[in-house]
This record gives C-alpha cells, sequence and structure tokens, in this order.
C-alpha cells in the first residue's frame, strides 16, 4: 500500500544546478518540498482465514454420532410349564376273583348262585360236569337249562389255578373228585360272599371232601 505522509517540519532545499544530474537530483528535491516525504508503507499483515465452508442444501450433512453397540435385552424367563395330562376316565373296580386248585387228578370245580343250587340233589355237581362236556345233550334237560352258564371246569394245579371271575355278591363254590376212593367222600360246597376287587383262593386236598355226590362224570342227565 502506497500512501503519503509529511514530516513534522520540512527539509532544507538544496541548491539547484542545471547539470543534467544536478537537474535530476533537484527534480527530487522539488518532489519532496512540494509533497514532502513520500515513502512505501508496507501493506499490514490480515489475519489468517480459514476457509470456511458454505453450509447450504447441498452441504452434507454430518454423519452422526454412534456409539457402541447396546446388548439386547434378554428374553423374559418362561416359567417351566408342566405337560398337560389328559383327563382319564376312573378306573373300574376289578371283579372280584377266586382262584380254585386241586391236589388231587380228575377234580372238577364251579361257582354259581347260590338261587340255583339245590344241594339236596345228588346229581347236581354231575349235571355241571355234564354240561361242560357235552352241553348239547344235557341242556335239553329243562330242570338244568338254566345252570348251562355255570357249567364246570377241570380243577387246575396251585402253579396253574383255575380262575372264575365274578361279580360281587355271595356265590356258591362246588367240586367234586371224580377218582375218589370207593364210598370216600367226593364232593365239597363252600358259600362265599366277595366285595369289588377281592380276591379269594381255595385250595382242595382229598381231606376238604365232605359232600358226596352221586357221581362227578355221569354218563346220562
Amino acid at each position: 500500500m502506497i500512501r503519503l505522509c509529511r514530516s513534522g517540519s520540512r527539509p532544507a532545499l538544496p541548491s539547484l544546478r542545471r547539470s543534467g544530474s544536478g537537474t535530476k537530483a533537484g527534480a527530487i528535491a522539488l518532489g519532496a518540498l512540494l509533497f514532502g516525504c513520500l515513502y512505501v508503507e508496507p501493506a499490514p499483515q490480515q489475519p489468517y482465514a480459514a476457509p470456511v465452508q458454505a453450509v447450504g442444501a447441498e452441504a452434507e450433512a454430518p454423519a452422526p454420532l454412534i456409539g457402541p453397540p447396546e446388548a439386547s435385552p434378554a428374553p423374559a424367563a418362561l416359567a417351566p410349564s408342566e405337560p398337560e395330562i389328559p383327563a382319564q376316565a376312573p378306573a373300574e373296580p376289578q371283579a372280584p376273583l377266586i382262584r380254585l386248585s386241586c391236589a388231587f387228578e380228575g377234580g372238577f370245580v364251579a361257582v354259581i348262585p347260590p338261587s340255583l343250587a339245590d344241594l339236596e340233589d345228588p346229581r347236581l355237581m354231575g349235571v355241571l360236569v355234564g354240561l361242560a362236556r357235552d352241553p348239547e345233550r344235557w341242556e335239553q334237560a329243562e330242570a338244568y337249562a338254566s345252570l348251562g352258564p355255570f357249567a364246570a371246569r377241570p380243577c387246575g394245579s396251585e402253579e396253574s389255578p383255575t380262575e372264575f371271575r365274578l361279580v360281587a355278591g355271595e356265590h356258591l363254590i362246588l367240586a367234586g373228585w371224580d377218582q375218589a376212593p370207593e364210598g370216600a367222600p367226593n364232593g365239597f360246597t363252600h358259600r362265599l360272599t366277595l366285595d369289588s376287587d377281592q380276591l379269594a383262593t381255595v385250595s382242595l386236598e382229598p381231606g376238604h371232601l365232605s359232600h358226596r355226590w352221586a357221581c362227578v362224570d355221569c354218563p346220562t342227565p
């Protein structure tokens, strides 16, 4: 920057000569006289201004501040569910059971309702055995037709007894020994009342026989 400045006092004028060099020096002195001191001042230092990026519609928005990832919340613990159990109907009570065994060969057993038994009939056990061996023949006799469902069965052993699944109530157990010694008792009778779920076990030996049947394996009705 160039500016004009004036000193506080005017300098003394040098003498002018007409020489070429003098004329030149005189011109310079004249200029100093007329205009004062003339000097060049360096331009003042301007403070540095950092380039500023314009902010406008086209300016790129600053990136969002992203912090560290947060752990996902743990799922709530579920209470262990109990297994679903289907409803079941209450178990029906078991029917009473009678197990009969004989310690002798050739024995037969039967269980009948007392109302159908005529213990005065010496052929009663023979009829029950006949109904088991030849049901068509023995069922023809009207007097024994009602005993058909209660036909006698061979008496089993202790290892494999004969079983009768019954209904609750009173029952009559009958037994006969076809090979009993001549003149010896060959029959057994016993009344028994059973409730539901009850089991009765009867083991017969020859000495338990006290009843006499006319025949156990009767040939004809």
